[in-house]
């Protein structure tokens, strides 16, 4: 897999995860895990702040909120995507997460 369809594989489960809110889908505990750890990967790598709401279960308002965040990633992407490895990404976002500083 390269990190393109990494990337964006993580922004579509986020479109999926506020389809499934939307519909009225049941919505399990993995569920909310998985939109989570997504929505903080991409915001620990980018730098992008996502507009939804973090409650029980965690939502976007509106659609337009998706719809500026998921604009945003892929602006993100366009510019620096070709810079990046899934590797180099999880290391970069791992650390951060820890606190260190990371050059690259």
């Amino acid at each position: 897999m390269e990190f393109k369809e990494y990337y964006f594989y993580r922004v579509s489960s986020i479109v999926e995860y506020n389809d499934l809110v939307e519909n009225g889908g049941e919505i399990h505990l993995n569920d909310w895990m998985v939109f989570l750890e997504n929505c903080c990967y991409l915001e620990t790598l980018t730098g992008c702040n996502l507009n939804f709401i973090d409650s029980e279960p965690p939502y976007y308002e509106n659609t337009n909120q998706l719809i500026t965040d998921t604009a945003n990633l892929s602006n993100w992407y366009n510019q620096h995507g070709e810079k990046w490895t899934i590797q180099k990404a999880d290391k970069y976002v791992y650390k951060k997460r820890r606190g260190h500083t990371v050059f690259f």
